[in-house]
Parts: C-alpha cells; structure tokens; sequence
C-alpha cells in the first residue's frame, strides 16, 4: 500500500489550512507535514490536535531537513 503524504501552508489563498487538515484527514488515510511560522508550543501542539502529523517551522534550510 502507498503512503500519501500532503505538505500544508496554514497560510493558503481563501482557505483555511487548520480545516483543511481536517478535511483531508476525513476522506483520506493520508500523512500531513505543516510548513508554518508558528514558533509557540501550544499552537504548535494543536496542529497535532487538527491532524498533523508534523511540524517544519519557516523558514527552512535544506541542510535541516
């Protein structure tokens, strides 16, 4: 079986990325990595809370990842 993996802004055009976590969730068995700014522990743990199932603060560096 194939592992899907979704990479997610929070910060999307009209949309809102903590719903949209939600969403593909619901419909598919599908691994989520949020690209974010967020820097605070607690916002960071509710992204996991939506569904995340990680977490790569921006700005990022290749060699970080």
């Amino acid at each position: 079986m194939k592992k899907l993996i979704e990479v997610c802004s929070l910060v999307l055009a009209g949309k809102n990325g903590k719903g949209i976590i939600g969403k593909l969730k619901e419909k598919h068995h599908i691994s989520i990595i949020v690209i974010s700014t967020i820097d605070e522990m607690d916002k960071k743990l509710d992204l996991f809370e939506f569904g995340a199932d990680d977490h790569i603060m921006k700005p990022f560096y290749n060699e970080g990842l």
